[in-house]
């Protein structure tokens, strides 16, 4: 994580997920279907200091996760990365991202159509392609 800290300011895990979903894993609710948590959340995980370092709550459950997770961006200093799952990996959001000097870290979707000018370098994993 040296090298990672020497480059990022911060590197931060974002996932959203509405209340629902999270009551539906607590064991004494499993027998309650009617909707106990109204709403969403959307939290970043500082990796470096290894706690949430933003939990921001929208009362609105259909609210959709990318644009929160844009809302967000407000507070992180520049030049920081962000790692998310797929649903991150589109334009939209690398726009948002540059324009607050930050980077992203993302698995490719299948919509999004990537142009390869150069590769820098590639790695081979035991599972995984890295270029």
């Amino acid at each position: 994580m040296k090298a990672v800290r020497r480059n990022f300011p911060g590197v931060y895990i974002v996932d959203g997920s509405r209340l629902d979903a999270v009551c539906h894993r607590l064991k004494i609710v499993w027998n309650d279907r009617t909707p106990l948590l109204p709403g969403c959340v959307t939290v970043f995980y500082d990796v470096f200091r290894g706690l949430g370092r933003e939990v921001l709550f929208f009362p609105d459950a259909a609210k959709a996760e990318l644009p929160r997770a844009q809302f967000a961006l407000e507070w992180m200093s520049s030049e920081s990365l962000i790692v998310a799952d797929r649903l991150y990996c589109t334009l939209q959001y690398f726009h948002a991202l540059a324009g607050k000097s930050l980077f992203g870290l993302f698995r490719k979707n299948r919509q999004l159509k990537i142009k390869r000018l150069q590769v820098l370098s590639r790695k081979q994993g035991s599972r995984s392609l890295l270029e």
